[in-house]
């Protein structure tokens, strides 16, 4: 925690604030000088219905180690700051950014300059938000897909990626060694991304078809399920135009896309290499193994 910068920062946008625009009088002159701003008492008001009072000073002179989201989020709208000067607090505060937009519309909201972006890519890529429905992509991401599954509209990407990899059950014809490759993978990245995002109603969706299909649940629920992202993985994929062969999945987030996905993924035709599981498909034994006893001689040794 930096606790001069957090007081400075605090301090500053604070000043910026019309205590009337609050609901509260003018603030008084105090030994000849005007005071600018909300004062500390006055952010303890706003807060006071999720916060004991004296909680923002404690905040603003660092004496509160890792604040919760919810007091960083909720000084956020009261001092009206933007997201880059709120993951600046959580940053100074705790020294990690937020998981979340503090407007859930910024989390759906693709820029149009990434369009132009993706159009200059060869390979397939496309853009997804935090989960996984389909924002953006270029020429080359549509081949892939087949025309006749249902629920995919021809000569469009599906509208979610996630249903794609591990829901659909068509599309699982697509993926060679899905159960081992595609299938455990993709599910425990949602999985992470349902920890990372608990309040996020799509994914919540994703979460409940998997545990109703009788395919998945089993997958989604194994204590081993540990996977968080497939930057740099190698899978084998059967291309709807090009057959099968290996596509490499490159991994980036857009910082105006808060948990969104950039994907590129080269795609080689050819020969479909078996994937390595994800967990092992029998675990070793954890017994130690039993000393060699020692053989029993019944006369001299010749």
């Amino acid at each position: 925690m930096n606790r001069r910068e957090l007081k400075s920062m605090l301090e500053r946008h604070r000043a910026l604030i019309d205590p009337t625009e609050r609901g509260f009088e003018p603030t008084p002159v105090r030994r000849g000088r005007p005071v600018d701003g909300l004062s500390q008492p006055q952010m303890d008001v706003l807060l006071m219905r999720d916060f004991a009072a004296g909680t923002y000073g404690r905040l603003e002179r660092g004496q509160i180690e890792h604040p919760p989201t919810l007091l960083l989020d909720e000084v956020s709208r009261q001092l009206g700051l933007n997201e880059d000067e709120r993951t600046m607090l959580y940053l100074l505060s705790n020294g990690e950014k937020p998981t979340h937009p503090l407007d859930p519309r910024l989390a759906v909201e693709l820029k149009p300059t990434w369009q132009v972006a993706l159009d200059g890519i060869s390979h397939m890529a496309y853009i997804t938000d935090a989960a996984w429905n389909t924002l953006a992509w270029n020429e080359s991401f549509p081949r892939m897909f087949p025309d006749d599954v249902p629920g995919v509209e021809p000569g469009m990407p599906p509208r979610n990626i996630m249903w794609w990899m591990a829901l659909c059950e068509p599309a699982r014809d697509y993926f060679p060694h899905w159960d081992i490759s595609w299938g455990p993978l993709a599910l425990a990245q949602l999985k992470a991304a349902v920890l990372a995002h608990p309040d996020n109603e799509d994914l919540r969706g994703l979460e409940a078809q998997a545990l109703a299909d009788p395919v998945t649940r089993p997958i989604y629920t194994h204590p081993e399920l540990e996977y968080v992202h497939p930057d740099t993985d190698t899978r084998p994929l059967r291309h709807s135009e090009l057959g099968p062969g290996m596509v490499t999945m490159c991994a980036a987030e857009p910082f105006s896309l808060p948990g969104g996905r950039l994907m590129i993924i080269p795609f080689v035709p050819g020969e479909v290499i078996r994937p390595v599981p994800l967990w092992p498909q029998r675990r070793p034994s954890r017994r130690r193994p039993r000393s060699a006893e020692p053989e029993l001689t019944t006369g001299p040794q010749s």
